[in-house]
């Protein structure tokens, strides 16, 4: 077994019968797991029902409702990653807890089955940050826009139906995503999901536990904050996302992040 517990995550490859059932254990105290099948399977029970991985498998857990794990082959291998359940912690790595990731622990456990295309980045990606001994925030954060993608893009497996706010914030997520450059207002996600602003305000707040405006302006924050990581011209992001000047773009910005997008541009 190889993991790293001094970051502001915890990361854990595990290989073999042996080290399977130290999964359990590991998965407390954490706001959230990610498990991903290497290779063999996994069986892993929450809240009585029991789930079958088995290889490239994604399944995405509130650790606390964790049960039993154990290996359903021997040569089982899997990564585990988990974000810890302090919010301060992960500022540390410059990525807020985002929406969607709330989104999964309102539902408990998740099971999604990528493609290999799909699961081979995330597989990739973990193996990077376990071989990185100090604290990588751009790895981190490149790793959870992977798992974002594959959770709002491809709709996940589920046994029974979601309760109606649950499955109403998932498919504004999806519209989100795939608009949020272009539509910065609650009232247009609202009319194309057939709901009024209000409804939909309350059911993504009693859901991930912030607003609907919250989750366009994260969306547009974080999407900025890895653009402004590369060597586009601050007047290429802020028209990509929909800013129609300088100075609003700006005020936007600094208003989250206390500094203008040219100086963190500057720190970064």
């Amino acid at each position: 077994m190889k993991f790293w517990h001094t970051r502001p995550y915890l990361l854990h490859r595990l290989v073999g019968e042996g080290e399977i059932p130290r999964l359990e254990p590991l998965l407390t105290g954490a706001y959230g797991t990610m498990i991903l099948v290497e290779t063999g399977s996994l069986l892993i029970e929450v809240d009585r029902n029991m789930t079958r991985l088995s290889p490239l498998d994604l399944y995405i857990v509130n650790g606390n409702k964790v049960r039993n794990v154990r290996a359903w082959d021997l040569d089982t291998v899997l990564y585990s990653f988990s974000l810890p359940l302090s919010p301060e912690v992960g500022y540390r790595i410059g990525y807020r807890w985002p929406a969607w990731w709330h989104w999964l622990m309102a539902l408990r456990s998740i099971k999604i089955t990528p493609s290999p295309r799909q699961a081979t980045p995330l597989l990739q990606g973990l193996g990077r940050l376990l071989d990185t001994e100090t604290q990588d925030g751009k790895g981190i954060r490149a790793l959870l826009e992977l798992l974002k993608q594959l959770v709002l893009r491809y709709l996940p497996e589920k046994d029974t139906e979601w309760p109606a706010s649950i499955d109403l914030t998932f498919r504004f997520m999806q519209l989100l995503e795939l608009h949020f450059r272009e539509q910065h207002h609650v009232h247009v996600y609202a009319r194309a999901l057939h709901v009024n602003a209000d409804y939909l305000s309350r059911a993504v707040r009693d859901t991930v536990h912030g607003s609907a405006k919250q989750c366009i302006e994260q969306h547009l924050l974080d999407a900025a904050v890895r653009m402004l990581g590369g060597q586009d011209p601050i007047t290429t992001i802020r028209d990509e996302l929909g800013f129609s000047t300088s100075s609003q773009f700006s005020h936007f910005f600094k208003k989250h992040t206390s500094l203008t997008p040219s100086e963190f541009r500057r720190l970064a």
